[in-house]
């Protein structure tokens, strides 16, 4: 399981299902950021199928939600 998204400035987006992970690297593998999902289920980690990555033109209300800090 897991999925990677190549992204329009050339970096991917990676989905590490098991580990309840998500990433972004550039194409000399240095991670952009990263998310580990808190969510501990019966002792393991939550598992993640699949991520999308969006601009922020894409989400127009992004901008407007309190605590925003743009890029």
């Amino acid at each position: 399981r897991g999925s990677q998204m190549l992204l329009s400035n050339g970096n991917v987006l990676i989905t590490e299902s098991t580990g309840g992970r998500l990433l972004e690297v550039t194409r000399d593998s240095e991670i952009v950021w990263e998310f580990i999902t808190p969510d501990i289920i019966g002792g393991s980690i939550g598992v993640v199928n699949w991520a999308q990555r969006y601009t922020e033109d894409e989400l127009p209300f992004i901008k407007s939600l309190p605590g925003y800090i743009s890029p």
